[in-house]
């Protein structure tokens, strides 16, 4: 569903110990769907890309600035896409069998995730496009090592609740930290 997805994907390992392989499937099943639901958004934000390049050049305040004219589509999208996961989710077990009944809330879970990835993903890119490469490098490091931690942390308490909870407060973390980046990169005033 993000960046960060394919680590709780690999936890597969420990749903399948602790909930065997109809809970891992149940996760994956959701981990889909979210992600499916999340690409229109990484697509827009590849897209404006070219547009963010040529504006950040001068730095990150032209770049946040530009940006803040793109958020609203995101925040749009990413409660659409949000509401509609949550409310469509009871379909799962018509679409794909009885056995994805326990998806359901799996996938409601996870529905805040589009919006969360929307952010951060516009957020990650003024940071490249303003030439803060390193500094988003760093930020992507740091919260991978915080997904890690969190879902071996979380999955042996809670679950598949726990992988959910750490990718939720990975993609959030993320957010908040590029937000505060490109703040403090725009007080100092100089083109990084």
């Amino acid at each position: 569903a993000d960046d960060l997805g394919g680590v709780d994907v690999a936890m597969g390992d420990q749903f399948q110990r602790l909930g065997g392989a109809a809970a891992a499937g149940n996760y994956s099943l959701a981990n889909r769907i979210v992600a499916a639901a999340t690409t229109p958004l990484v697509a827009y934000v590849l897209a404006i890309a070219p547009r963010l390049f040529r504006v950040g050049v001068t730095g990150v305040n032209a770049g946040s600035g530009y940006a803040i004219k793109l958020l609203l589509p995101i925040l749009a999208y990413g409660v659409f896409a949000g509401c509609g996961i949550f409310v469509l989710a009871p379909l799962l077990p018509v679409l794909f069998g009885d056995g994805f009944l326990s998806a359901i809330p799996i996938v409601r879970a996870l529905a805040a995730l589009p919006l969360l990835v929307g952010i951060s993903s516009l957020l990650l890119a003024v940071l490249t496009c303003s030439g803060a490469q390193r500094v988003r490098v760093v930020l992507e490091v740091g919260v991978l090592i915080f997904n890690v931690a969190l879902n071996l942390i979380l999955i042996p308490m809670f679950d598949i609740l726990g992988s959910v909870g750490a990718s939720l407060a990975s993609q959030f973390a993320l957010a908040v930290m590029a937000a505060i980046a490109i703040f403090h990169l725009a007080r100092q005033k100089v083109p990084r």
